[in-house]
């Protein structure tokens, strides 16, 4: 298929598979078990590809990385990002994710903590954590209670800008609404711009052509504001096994952009955006 982002169809889950225009390959969250893994694989392997470059966790629900010791175990990882959970305050309560990254310092894969100032600049391409803070807001919230909340285990989730050859994607996680507040400060008072002044790249969230909506479509994110910010074109969500969009967030997203596409992978499998030029792009799915 080539330059593309796939969000591939793992039921009660979430993986998203990025080839880059320079061959570098990234992968967001590996399904829920050795099986999901297992499809991930498969369409990974589609690309003739044996490594990937970079490998995102976004948070420790087991949805998202339980299939990730076979990921790592399967793949070349060149570098893994994961979410700041602190061991002196939380060792041993999050096991699956702990065992993942002893397995990648087994294996001595780079590990990187998940952070807003974290960029990639490739050739017609970037990408943009733009929350959490390393050390601070929903990292220090979670790191800081003794008994942390489900949504506060979402907001360890980094926002992420994706932009290839000008087709624009917000990737989420599972953040809830105190992510997006986040977001929207940053923005707001010109602090992206001010630490990507260095670099080539230009945040543009003016009508962004994909939103991957958070966490299956759940009311706790997906807020007015950040829509009203974003105002995306498509959205796709990650639904099935009894994991469907609120009704409420669905409204939410026509409020803002009437003329959107919704993208449930329950409806249509997997859903891969094929990048055909600039600023051009090919919706192609598992089922009409």
């Amino acid at each position: 298929m080539g330059v593309s982002v796939s969000f591939i169809d793992v039921g009660c889950g979430e993986a998203i598979f990025i080839y880059f225009t320079d061959g570098k390959t990234m992968l967001i969250d590996c399904g829920k078990d050795s099986v999901t893994a297992d499809k991930v694989i498969e369409h990974v392997k589609g690309f003739d590809k044996d490594n990937i470059d970079y490998l995102v966790l976004t948070h420790p629900d087991v949805e998202h990385i339980g299939g990730a010791e076979k990921i790592i175990n399967t793949f070349n990882i060149g570098k893994i990002y994961h979410p700041n959970i602190r061991k002196d305050t939380r060792g041993g309560e999050f096991p699956l994710h702990d065992k993942v990254i002893e397995l990648a310092e087994e294996k001595g894969i780079a590990t990187k903590i998940s952070d807003y100032y974290d960029y990639i600049d490739g050739k017609d391409y970037a990408v943009v954590f733009l929350s959490p803070l390393s050390s601070g807001g929903a990292y220090a919230e979670f790191n800081g209670t003794l008994s942390a909340t489900a949504q506060q285990i979402n907001n360890l989730s980094p926002i992420i800008y994706l932009e290839i050859k000008g087709v624009r994607f917000i990737l989420t996680g599972d953040a809830g609404k105190g992510q997006e507040q986040f977001v929207l400060s940053q923005h707001k008072v010109g602090l992206y711009k001010q630490w990507l002044s260095n670099t080539d790249i230009e945040l543009n969230f003016t009508e962004v052509d994909f939103l991957k909506v958070s966490d299956g479509g759940a009311e706790e994110g997906t807020s007015e504001e950040f829509l009203h910010l974003i105002s995306p074109r498509n959205a796709v969500v990650f639904a099935g096994e009894g994991v469907i969009p609120d009704n409420v967030t669905l409204k939410r997203i026509q409020l803002e952009n009437e003329f959107y596409n919704l993208y449930r992978t329950d409806v249509y499998g997997s859903v891969s955006v094929k990048i055909t030029g600039d600023n051009e792009y090919q919706i192609i799915t598992d089922k009409e």
